[in-house]
């Protein structure tokens, strides 16, 4: 059973968001970089912040198997609303935030199993592109996640490997404790009211589930 508020997390082994059109040839002469240069280009975007970090060996393993050089073309985009017909969600079960105390704002993102505009978009919806022969670095070292209204501002997120999630508490006065659900941490973050953000790093690729583990009464 998916608690409310929970929100499904992605780990892809390479920047899928991005669509590259073109590669670039390394020059037949060329040596291929080295491992710890590509280590190094693996986790440009991958700072030890907050002393959460993987070792870069370990990131571009998954990332850059080929030890490719970061690519420097021309992108694409894709653009588009994902729509879906069937039944209507269905409500999640248990208790949900009150709205005296957590106010209104985040009762779309508990009540129903998934999010359904009036036409059928699908919110939260994760479109990746793979199968491409190109090393996509990612663009930041971490996606960053805000909980308002006693809820996560979202229910889906995609991160690249070796990326963190900083959860940033903007209540003022509730704590939490996020938590990754498939993922063992030596140490849990409390988010707190106006602090600074929790910081998670997924240790593998794959897919985990987000979730408060303060135990609130709702």
């Amino acid at each position: 059973m998916v608690p409310p508020g929970a929100i499904f997390v992605g780990i892809a082994a390479t920047a899928a968001a991005l669509v590259p059109l073109a590669c670039k040839r390394h020059p037949e002469t060329g040596a291929h970089p080295s491992a710890s240069a590509s280590a190094s280009a693996a986790a440009s975007a991958i700072d030890k912040a907050k002393g959460v970090s993987l070792p870069l060996e370990q990131i571009a393993k998954q990332v850059n198997p080929g030890g490719l050089a970061p690519y420097e073309g021309p992108f694409g985009t894709v653009s588009g609303t994902i729509t879906v017909k069937g039944d209507p969600p269905p409500a999640l079960p248990g208790p949900k935030p009150p709205a005296r105390r957590c106010g209104s704002e985040s009762r779309p993102l508990v009540d129903r199993l998934f999010r359904v505009g009036p036409a059928g978009e699908l919110a939260d919806a994760v479109v990746g592109v793979t199968d491409y022969k190109a090393f996509v670095p990612a663009e930041q070292p971490a996606v960053n996640l805000s909980i308002r209204g006693c809820a996560f501002d979202r229910r889906a997120i995609a991160l690249t490997y070796g990326q963190r999630i900083d959860v940033k508490n903007e209540d003022k006065t509730e704590r939490y404790l996020p938590h990754l659900n498939g993922a063992q941490a030596a140490a849990l973050m409390v988010a707190m009211p106006g602090g600074d953000a929790a910081p998670l790093l997924p240790p593998l690729p794959g897919p985990y589930t987000l979730t408060d583990d303060l135990m609130h009464p709702w």
